[in-house]
This record gives structure tokens, sequence and C-alpha cells, in this order.
């Protein structure tokens, strides 16, 4: 006795439905991998954004006389940027992978700007650090401190 012809059809069904899901399995896994992916720059930006909002804040208060200027707290900002820096490395590498795939993360061309711009300010930081001498260093703090007692004169 021969098959249904009914069998034989939902058959074809179930393997058709089976080669698709082999094909659309890797291709859903990759497409979840690019949202990752994205997920984790926007982590980087988020945290970028609070390195930026909080060193404003802070180099705010200081300009307006709320608080007085911290080298300790400038410091742990500094090391914040440089920390931030790490992960960009395995970062970069997936967004390569991503690339590579085809896919591009939305949030890459941000991603990147923060990658710039916290490099820019680390290195700023160290051309700081070692072109300052220790007599400019206490030249520089002087005018912080006659600043905030109100004895310099501002250019408008």
């Amino acid at each position: 006795m021969s098959e249904p012809l009914a069998i034989q059809a939902a058959a074809h069904n179930v393997e058709f439905y089976e080669q698709h899901a082999q094909k659309f399995i890797p291709d859903h896994q990759k497409a979840m991998d690019c949202f990752d992916c994205q997920a984790f720059l926007q982590l980087g930006i988020d945290a970028f954004r609070w390195l930026i909002n909080t060193d404003e804040l802070i180099n705010k208060a200081v300009a307006e006389g709320i608080t007085e200027y911290d080298a300790e707290l400038e410091s742990k900002l500094d090391r914040l940027f440089r920390r931030w820096l790490v992960p960009c490395e395995f970062a970069n590498d997936w967004i390569d992978l991503q690339l590579q795939r085809g896919h591009q993360p939305d949030n890459l061309k941000r991603f990147r700007k923060c990658q710039a711009e916290a490099t820019a300010i680390v290195k700023s930081i160290d051309n700081t650090t070692r072109q300052m001498s220790d007599s400019l260093i206490e030249l520089r703090d002087e005018a912080i401190e006659k600043h905030r007692r109100g004895e310099t004169a501002e250019f408008i």
C-alpha cells in the first residue's frame, strides 16, 4: 500500500520547514549577536556620557566657587576615562565581526565618537602631566586660587 497523498504532502512540508529552520536559525543568531553588540555599545556610550556630565558638573562647581578644586577627585575621573577605554578593544573586535557579517550596529558612529573623545582626553591628560614642570603646576594652582578669590579680571 502506498502512502496517502496527504501524508506525502505533510512530509514534504515538514522537510521544507526543517530546511528553512536550519537556514534561518544561524541568521537569527547572528542578528541577535548584532543586537547584543549594539546593546553593549550603548552601555559604553551611556557610561561615557556619565563621565562627561560628571566632569562638566565638577568643573562648573569649581568655577562657580561652590566647591574647591580637588586633585584627588580629578585623578579619580582621569582613571575612570582610562578604564572606559579598556573594553574598547573587545568592542572593536565585536564590531569588526558584525561588519564582516554585513551588519552594522545602529549606534556605531556614536560609540566611535565617544572612543575618539575618550582617547583624546586621556592623551591630553598625559601630555599636560608630562609637559608641566613643578613650577608651572604651582603657577596654575595659584591662578586657580586667585580666580576663586575673585582677584582676577574676566575678559568679555
